[in-house]
């Protein structure tokens, strides 16, 4: 589904990422882990094609981006879903106008499109608020509207950027609860950043440790944090006082 070769990407003198390599399958959960600033939102960025690397590839579906014909990229933007930090929702638009937003620029009727969006706003728990407007709506549910606008095109392959960043401990289970529920049901991708470690552990398949932009560790959670390599690894283990 996702494979990354040998991606690398620098701001000015700062280098974010440097060779990574990284693979996630059809139905595969793989959780990003390490400090802030060693390269994981990047790396996110640059497989939704939002940062274009200085090296390297990304090849979702059998499509390489840069390779990409300027006809397929729409088709492949629509394969991946992605949830920001935040919930990034327009303010003038309703939740599910938010909701229905690339599907319309898809060019699928807007009537047709928001009877999709009042589903996906249904599935996360969110249908009573289809006409509300975000300033009307509490943080928490900003982000389980951002979560229904990334599921709609019922993507191939989800990016989670640390959904639960924002939050207050109480709406951060919820939303964990729901991203739980959202891998139980489905065979998609998903590549998650987080700092929910002990989340990570349940839901995950593989934890791939960053630090200074490269991949230090990766592995099944329990065989990681059991015996981990890495000084990053380890600290997350004592975290859980595994």
């Amino acid at each position: 589904m996702l494979r990354v070769r040998g991606l690398s990407k620098r701001f000015g003198p700062v280098r974010a990422l440097t060779g990574v390599d990284l693979e996630v399958q059809p139905g595969e959960v793989v959780a990003l882990l390490g400090p802030s600033g060693c390269g994981k939102s990047t790396l996110l960025r640059c497989v939704d094609g939002l940062e274009a690397p200085d090296e390297g590839e990304v090849e979702i579906a059998g499509v390489v981006l840069r390779e990409a014909r300027s006809d397929e990229l729409p088709l492949l933007r629509r394969r991946v879903g992605f949830v920001f930090q935040g919930s990034h929702l327009l303010r003038r638009l309703t939740a599910e106008q938010n909701v229905a937003i690339g599907l319309v620029a898809a060019g699928q009727p807007t009537h047709q499109a928001l009877a999709v969006a009042r589903a996906a706003l249904e599935r996360v728990g969110m249908g009573w608020a289809a006409g509300r407007r975000p300033e009307e709506l509490s943080g928490g549910e900003r982000q389980r509207v951002a979560i229904a606008r990334a599921l709609v095109g019922e993507p191939l392959l989800m990016l989670w950027d640390e959904p639960t960043a924002s939050l207050d401990p109480v709406v951060v289970h919820e939303i964990l609860k729901l991203m739980e529920g959202l891998v139980a049901e489905s065979d998609r991708a998903m590549l998650l950043v987080t700092h929910q470690v002990g989340f990570a552990r349940q839901v995950a398949h593989r934890l791939v440790f960053m630090e200074a932009g490269r991949v230090v560790e990766s592995g099944p959670p329990e065989e990681v944090l059991a015996a981990p390599r890495s000084q990053v690894a380890r600290r997350y283990q004592m975290l859980l006082g595994a």
